[in-house]
């Protein structure tokens, strides 16, 4: 009998290995990171080129980056309702982006 209860613990305690070791593998599959970069906007310069805050809104080491706006330059702006596809005329400062752009090589 005892042999039996023994059996039964080590293949419960093997199911639970297994359940556990799945759920651990979609957490750590890899997730498709959004294209471009996102921030803050912080300054538009005549619809030439857009500057964006990275990082966090509180963070005051944030780095800023400097686009120069082409025709190749896509732009998704975040909001309450999700991404929505924006562009170079829709943005203001203040609001957050995502800016791809096409480097040349």
């Amino acid at each position: 009998m005892k042999v039996n209860r023994f059996a039964l613990a080590a293949a419960f305690v093997a199911g639970l290995f297994i359940a556990a070791q799945s759920v651990h593998a979609d957490d750590t599959a890899k997730k498709k990171k959004p294209a471009g970069t996102m921030g803050m906007v912080e300054k538009i310069d005549d619809g030439k080129s857009i500057t964006i805050k990275t990082g966090g809104k509180k963070d005051p080491n944030a780095a800023s980056k400097t686009y120069v706006i082409t025709k190749d330059t896509k732009f998704q702006v975040m909001d309450k309702e999700g991404k929505k596809d924006a562009t170079a005329a829709d943005l203001k400062t203040g609001i957050r982006v995502s800016v791809e752009s096409e480097n040349k090589d």
